[in-house]
């Protein structure tokens, strides 16, 4: 697990994680596990770049690092880094920390370095140690971190495994949920630790797996002809711990073609999606590769995997306000079933794909006044969204308010959708409001939403 510590003379860029990694990986590369309830912060909702937060926790239980007697401690949720996260009040984690383990008259400080007063109900808590825990820490709520502990409590029992698995694949773009890749079975899998070469094969899904190995570094690649081999993974691989990775392999196959109008004009911009075919019929969740149209209205897909796809526009995500047409697969076609599906071999090329959108569909305003529940203004930052009633086209919007408590979005004609707003309050504590529905229509529209709690006071 990794993350970039993006801050470099008053610019942050935004904040890169790798994939998730699996608990029995996380656990041997941080400093603290444990879990505990979030009791109090100093974050004042402006975020952290200008000086140190940190999040009071009362330990619950440790896990790793900490020594018994450490009943409280500081977590720094990133701060000075694009990586800056949040937690809530009252609500508790499993936290995997990182950094010195420093202790918080040390380590609170402002953007310069210069020194900053800790707030007076923590003075008597200055000699806490403190640790990092930003947004890629791999930190959850305790609610969806049960695989996690239930991994823990078996390595302190000493019933777990040195391990290395992954899944070998053949995706141009691979998300961290995997949806989008397309396996590759049949694949030679290499562990290297020095002269000591390990193999195996993976299987039908791209699966592999080295087990009861010893822990130590390691070198991972994968190689499958005629595909191109995968990168080489180094890792380092904890006692009784693991490492996984995806290891990809490259088809230089492609699909070219034009969309164009009903009048046979080209549409330029438009994004057109390779959807995998799954063995059942339907479709993968995600595009493999998404690729948007020229001037000409053409594109060209490079690095497409072998298999079975269709090509669409709207496939993946549906329709949304930038891309405005019904789900068209080639070659012009609404249902799926009527989609002509495009079978690649490695390395292979299909090209001369032409088809027809149909006319993009039309939009309107609402404008929506976000107030405390008294009618007074909230003024600037409340967010409000837009959800379609029936997700068919799927289609979601949502933006903040601006200081005058309003905010214009643009939704579907003829789709009704469920309006919210909320805003935050004090300790991050989330206010809401009642959902209110927006009838399906064309005309520019208005609405007021009121908060279901006042102003908070300062």
């Amino acid at each position: 697990m990794s993350w970039k510590w993006l801050f470099a003379v008053g610019v942050a860029w935004g904040c890169t994680c790798s994939a998730p990694l699996p608990p029995c990986e996380l656990f041997g590369r941080s400093r603290a596990v444990f879990s505990g309830v979030v009791l109090d912060t100093n974050e004042d909702g402006r975020g952290g770049l200008s000086r140190s937060t940190f999040y009071l926790v009362r330990v619950e239980e440790g896990f790793r690092g900490l020594a018994p007697e450490q009943k409280e401690v500081f977590i720094d949720p990133g701060s000075f880094t694009s990586c800056y996260t949040y937690f809530e009040v009252g609500k508790k984690y499993l936290f995997y920390g990182w950094g010195l383990g420093g202790i918080a008259s040390i380590s609170f400080t402002g953007r310069r370095g210069e020194e900053v007063a800790l707030p007076p109900q923590w003075q008597e808590k200055k000699d806490l140690k403190v640790y990092s825990v930003p947004m890629c820490s791999g930190s959850k709520e305790w609610e969806n971190a049960q695989e996690d502990v239930d991994w823990i409590r078996r390595r302190l029992r000493e019933e777990t495994s040195t391990r290395v698995y992954g899944q070998t694949v053949q995706s141009a773009k691979v998300h961290w949920d995997g949806v989008a890749v397309v396996p590759l079975a049949g694949a030679k899998v290499f562990l290297r630790n020095g002269d000591a070469v390990q193999t195996v094969v993976s299987g039908a899904d791209g699966r592999f797996a080295f087990e009861g190995i010893a822990p130590g570094k390691y070198g991972l690649h994968a190689e499958l002809a005629p595909w191109e081999g995968s990168y080489r993974a180094d890792l380092t691989v904890a006692e009784r711990g693991c490492a996984e990775r995806m290891l990809p392999l490259v088809s230089h196959g492609e699909v070219r073609g034009v969309v164009r109008n009903r009048a046979g004009r080209p549409i330029a911009g438009v994004d057109v999606e390779l959807m995998r075919v799954l063995a059942r019929g339907d479709l993968a969740r995600r595009a493999t590769i998404t690729e948007s149209t020229d001037r000409d209205g053409a594109f060209r897909m490079r690095n497409v995997p072998a298999g079975e796809f269709v090509v669409g526009v709207n496939a993946e995500s549906a329709l949304h306000l930038e891309s405005r047409w019904p789900t068209t697969f080639y070659p012009g076609v609404g249902a799926l079933r009527r989609a002509r599906v495009l079978r690649l071999a490695p390395n292979g090329i299909v090209e001369g794909i032409s088809f027809a959108l149909p006319n993009p569909l039309l939009t309107r305003t609402v404008t929506v006044r976000v107030l405390w529940a008294d009618g007074s203004e909230v003024g600037r930052g409340a967010n409000v969204s837009a959800e379609r009633i029936e997700p068919l086209l799927g289609a979601y919007r949502s933006g903040h308010v601006n200081d005058q408590s309003e905010v214009r979005l643009q939704v579907t004609q003829g789709v009704a959708y469920k309006m919210q707003a909320s805003t935050y309050g004090r300790g991050l504590r989330t206010i809401g409001a009642d959902p209110v529905t927006l009838p399906a229509g064309s005309e520019p529209v208005t609405l007021e939403i009121r908060l279901r709690e006042n102003r908070p006071s300062q």
